[in-house]
């Protein structure tokens, strides 16, 4: 209503807010709105580069660089508005983020990113891509969210590398980067949590993930965590952590399920088929055909 035509009322951010969302998901902003919605955009993501420049720098070391080197993830107007769109135009939490992305990234690689290709990389990693640990499955959920899917039971034996397996989730989430589906609807972080006890449980690979996780510009919808049955363990140590290290937003999108039969139902229920899931969850979709990732 803000947008008609005789509204009085200047629209306050909220309002362009939620215009946004509904050009984002339906599309069908036109007119004398879009304009209005572009410009507002325009004006949050300048304001934006103007927060960037005003941060101190030693608080921005591997921004800095990546600016200085070329990366133009760095200066990109649609990289920046991704980060905008994800803290909902926030400006200084989508500075922070952006500038925590950087930093994540040049703990984990050697080499700047900017100065490679995903298949280079993917190459460069080829161990621990192989290894199957995080992977996109085919297709979208009923929401037309991507899927991603985390195994632990593949690293339940060790024998891992953490920070390798750190690099595999950061190349597969630049690849869900690439998918406009995922940069519209966000994603759905399914977990195969099966063979994951008190004695190979890693929390500071754990709490690496989440840090790669909450450092990209893309918004993950849901999770779920799938066991065969639900050992004691999870419920009075690993959940309490796992939802204070996801923060107040996620926990409500945090969903268990025990049992294969349990797991197909309640996931069928979120828009999530049989037919889209892999065998080890009682899927059809066979990850050894579908390469590394």
């Amino acid at each position: 209503d803000a947008f008609l035509p005789g509204y009085l009322t200047v629209p306050s951010d909220e309002d362009f807010l939620r215009l946004y969302w509904r050009s984002v998901q339906v599309e069908d902003v036109v007119g004398v709105a879009a304009e209005r919605l572009d410009e507002w955009v325009e004006l949050k993501r300048k304001s934006l580069t103007d927060e960037l420049e005003g941060m101190p720098e030693e608080f921005k070391k591997a921004f800095v660089e990546a600016v200085r080197g070329g990366d133009i993830r760095a200066t990109s107007s649609d990289v920046q508005v991704l980060f905008l769109q994800i803290e909902d135009f926030d400006v200084k939490s989508a500075a922070r983020k952006l500038v925590q992305h950087f930093e994540v990234e040049s703990n984990l690689f050697k080499n700047p990113l900017h100065r490679t290709t995903l298949e280079v990389l993917i190459n460069e990693h080829d161990v621990e891509m192989e290894l199957g640990f995080v992977r996109l499955l085919p297709g979208e959920d009923a929401s037309g969210r991507v899927l991603l899917f985390l195994d632990w039971e593949k690293i339940a034996h060790g024998g891992y590398d953490r920070e390798g397996l750190a690099r595999s989730v950061c190349i597969v989430l630049h690849m869900a980067m690439e998918m406009e589906a995922c940069r519209r609807h966000g994603y759905v972080l399914i977990s195969n949590c099966r063979g994951i006890n008190p004695s190979n449980y890693n929390h500071e690979l754990f709490m690496t993930l989440v840090r790669i996780l909450k450092s990209f510009p893309l918004n993950c919808r849901a999770v779920h965590g799938c066991y065969e049955c639900i050992p004691w363990w999870t419920t009075t140590f690993f959940l309490p952590m796992l939802k204070s290290a996801m923060g107040k937003k996620m926990r409500a999108r945090l969903c268990i399920h025990s049992g294969t039969k349990g797991a197909l139902a309640e996931l069928e229920v979120c828009g999530i088929s049989r037919q889209q899931l892999p065998t080890v969850l009682g899927g059809i979709i066979d990850l050894s055909s579908h390469g590394a990732t």
